[in-house]
């Protein structure tokens, strides 16, 4: 299980990554916080997007990986997806951080990979965050939109 320094650091990357999503969000608002190795991929019939690079948190805390997903018109960001691992992040570590959510979805099924989320609106953005497993214990997506968006 994470140490409250890691759930910590999870959260604070979670805000100051959405926080340049406000509606209309556009890829310049978040090449700062691109890595260098983030590379743009283009695939046919999905929306183009910007894949992201291992980054360490607090080790061994990390993102895995992750996408910015852009418009079609490749101007505006869509969503962004960070893939969560090394250590677990629970329910009840982000809940006390964040509050009640404002968006619960249950898993659709009992498989592994289905996921609960839980979605915190700010005035500017959607966190949300996925917990799969059987029991739903660990982040291991967090997923951020901007607030003209549906929560995921």
């Amino acid at each position: 299980m994470a140490d409250d320094v890691q759930a910590d650091r999870l959260v604070e990357l979670t805000r100051s990554w959405g926080a340049p999503l406000p509606r209309a969000a556009r890829p310049e608002d978040l090449r700062a916080m691109l890595p260098a190795t983030a590379a743009v991929i283009e695939t046919p019939y999905a929306l183009p997007g910007i894949t992201l690079p291992p980054v360490a948190l607090s080790p061994p805390l990390r993102i895995t990986g992750g996408i910015v997903l852009l418009q079609a018109d490749r101007q505006h960001v869509h969503s962004v997806r960070l893939d969560v691992g090394g250590v677990c992040v629970t329910r009840r570590q982000i809940v006390q951080r964040q509050a009640a959510p404002a968006h619960v979805l249950p898993p659709s099924g009992h498989a592994p990979e289905q996921a609960l989320t839980l979605s915190y609106p700010a005035p500017d953005r959607w966190v949300s965050y996925l917990f799969p497993g059987l029991h739903h214990t660990c982040v291991a997506e967090v997923i951020l939109k901007p607030a003209d968006a549906s929560p995921p």
